[in-house]
């Protein structure tokens, strides 16, 4: 298991909402429990619109930092770029019980849920 404390954040934006991230989001919480992922280890959050619409439900994870705890910091809504930062999309409970298990639980991104790369509307 890896000592990581990650955030993993599932997008409550509308076009995310209507493709299923609120039964997403209740997964998460269900799965986290299921799978013994206390607060020491996993914080779960309702990130704003990270502006990847057409991609989502999107769920984003990185580790865990000290601007978590400001609302208005801009990670919480929109990708930073940073090593550590996995965005998974057009999610759905099965495949977010799998990243939890994978990534969050066991430290393996579980790379073929990722987003790829031709799918970013920025091109990075």
């Amino acid at each position: 298991m890896s000592s990581v404390l990650f955030r993993v954040s599932v997008c409550k934006g509308v076009d995310c909402r209507s493709r299923g991230s609120d039964a997403v989001w209740a997964e998460a919480r269900a799965a986290a429990a299921r799978l013994g992922l206390s607060p020491d280890r996993c914080h779960l959050y309702r990130g704003g619109c990270y502006g990847l619409c057409q991609l989502g439900p999107n769920v984003v994870i990185r580790p865990a930092r000290p601007e978590d705890e400001d609302p208005l910091w801009r990670g919480h809504f929109r990708l930073i770029h940073e090593p550590g930062e996995h965005h998974y999309w057009r999610m759905d409970g099965r495949k977010l019980e799998r990243v939890l298990t994978q990534h969050v639980r066991d430290g393996r991104p579980a790379a073929d849920l990722l987003c790829p790369p031709g799918e970013w509307p920025d091109e990075r």
